[in-house]
């Protein structure tokens, strides 16, 4: 497999993984508090999702910056 396809299936595996990995801590989170599972977990999933996103604008935005 060509070199691009590679990384760009590693991303894809990432982003799942760590999608899955927010909604699973989320989801703890609703049980230890005596929450709905479900929401808490698409909760943490949502702000996290965000957070991602926020970083990867301010990483674009800053890119050369100081050199």
């Amino acid at each position: 497999l060509p070199q691009s396809v590679v990384v760009g299936r590693q991303f894809q595996a990432s982003a799942v993984i760590t999608g899955l990995t927010f909604f699973l801590i989320g989801a703890a989170k609703g049980r230890i508090v005596h929450r709905s599972i479900i929401w808490s977990g698409l909760e943490t999933l949502l702000v996290g999702s965000l957070a991602a996103v926020l970083a990867y604008v301010v990483g674009v935005a800053f890119h050369g910056f100081g050199t």
